[in-house]
């Protein structure tokens, strides 16, 4: 069996500060890129995708993001198409972002992550809680 994210609680997915992966069901999967698209990445900055997956309850789901710099979003319920839910693709400081999802039923989300900082301080922190 794998973890899921308990009820009524704030569940930290993924800390870039310091570095440490937290999985869900399934471990984060990272895809090397050559560049970030729309922003260009110095030689000394840094650039992933990474997937992971949790089976969730349904209900409503909030997905608190802190970025520095770009952050792209997705997630996917099922088998179906995937929905761009943060778009913050800029270069700027630690900002928080707090976005609701709702889940008809139990179902598998896959969260697709889209990171890069131009240069300085990196910070990426997702969590995910319920209503």
């Amino acid at each position: 069996g794998g973890k899921r994210a308990p009820r009524s609680a704030e569940t930290a997915l993924f800390r870039l500060k310091p570095v440490t992966l937290l999985s869900l069901s399934s471990p984060w999967a990272f895809a090397p890129a050559v560049r970030a698209e729309g922003l260009d990445v110095l030689l000394n900055g840094l650039y992933f995708r990474a997937t992971s997956s949790a089976r969730l309850a349904a209900g409503e789901w909030w997905l608190a993001v802190v970025s520095d710099d770009g952050v792209r979003i997705r997630i996917a319920v099922g088998e179906g198409p995937s929905q761009l839910l943060v778009d913050r693709w800029t270069k700027h400081q630690s900002t928080y972002d707090r976005v609701p999802f709702r889940l008809e039923e139990r179902a598998e989300v896959r969260f697709d992550v889209e990171y890069c900082n131009v240069s300085g301080a990196a910070d990426l922190q997702l969590s995910l809680a319920t209503e």
